[in-house]
């Protein structure tokens, strides 16, 4: 059931940051959907090396929830930086979360302040 209410989250975050985006990671997404996790892990890692900052997002809650891949929290954390430091508004959030719990960082409360300041 965590599972299920965990990949509800992420479908339903991507959906709403992918509007208007890259056509193949929205594929990737839907592919999710469809019960392709594997497979669409696969699909982001490639726009992941293109730069793809929603791929980027997704690859990271992928790896921090253990979605097509094992749980890397480490490579989260690296990917939800990059994205929040490109000013992506859910990236810069759940860098902050990655900060005030320390998944894959260390905690750090005023570093997770300053990054809910800049999503705000």
């Amino acid at each position: 059931m965590k599972l299920i209410v965990s990949l509800f989250f992420l479908i339903i975050t991507s959906c709403s940051i992918c509007q208007g985006q890259n056509q193949d990671v929205s594929q990737a997404l839907d592919k999710m959907c469809k019960g392709y996790i594997v497979e669409s892990y696969q699909d982001l890692n490639k726009y992941v090396r293109l730069n793809d900052i929603i791929a980027q997002f997704l690859y990271a809650q992928c790896n921090e929830k253990g979605y097509g891949t094992k749980i890397n929290k480490t490579e989260a954390f690296r990917y939800y930086r990059k994205t929040a430091e490109r000013g992506l508004a859910v990236g810069q959030i759940a860098l902050a979360n990655c900060y005030r719990l320390g998944i894959g960082t260390m905690a750090n409360a005023q570093k997770a302040e300053n990054w809910e300041t800049k999503a705000a």
